[in-house]
């Protein structure tokens, strides 16, 4: 017979771990072709609030001479789109390839910092 604690313990098991902004589970299958950079889902409250970037490659699309990333950084805005939007991660994917030029936003230390990424021409 189950207890009033296991019964709890599944319960929670089966909980979503963070609420997504459009009440859908969050997926970013644009951002797994990213290689010049990692990036990270960051949730605060039980929300994803953005991507975390890390493991910048030198030389990549995220290290670019005017407006590097910064390990750390936490991309909150892409193309003025929410960064945990379908839109927002698009124009996230969209530095990757280059295709196009993308402004976005992201925390640095507490402040929020505008980054430009030119599209390669």
């Amino acid at each position: 017979m189950l207890t009033l604690r296991a019964i709890a313990f599944v319960l929670l098991a089966l909980t979503p771990v963070f609420a997504h902004a459009d009440a859908k589970p969050p997926a970013a299958p644009a951002l797994d072709a990213i290689r010049d950079a990692r990036l990270v889902p960051t949730v605060r409250d039980r929300v994803l609030v953005g991507y975390k970037v890390f493991a910048i490659k030198a030389g990549g699309r995220f290290d670019q001479a005017q407006d590097p990333f910064k390990a750390g950084d936490l991309i909150e805005v892409a193309d003025g789109h929410p960064a945990t939007s379908t839109e927002g991660q698009a124009a996230i994917a969209a530095i990757a390839t280059g295709a196009t030029d993308v402004v976005v936003e992201v925390r640095r230390q507490g402040a929020l910092v505008k980054l430009t990424s030119k599209a390669v021409h």
